[in-house]
């Protein structure tokens, strides 16, 4: 599991940069298909894939009301894409 308390959230500023975080402390596979559960205000199933040692790919946060938000990772640049 991935988890950032609130205290986290707001010195990292947000959701957004709370899955960056986690992405460069590489809590998920570099290479290959992934998920976890991941916390940060309320519980998401974080689910993807990072492929060319992680510059590559694409993360999707699944919340319980079935809402979806969308990450892509080009060239390790990662883009919030919904």
């Amino acid at each position: 599991m991935i988890y950032y308390s609130d205290a986290d959230v707001m010195n990292l500023g947000g959701l957004d940069n709370c899955v960056k975080d986690a992405l460069s402390k590489n809590n998920v596979p570099l290479d290959g298909i992934f998920f976890k559960p991941f916390v940060c205000n309320k519980r998401y199933l974080m689910i993807g894939y990072r492929y060319l040692n992680g510059a590559y790919g694409c993360i999707i946060l699944y919340d319980f009301d079935n809402a979806t938000i969308r990450y892509d990772i080009n060239k390790n640049v990662i883009t919030r894409r919904s």
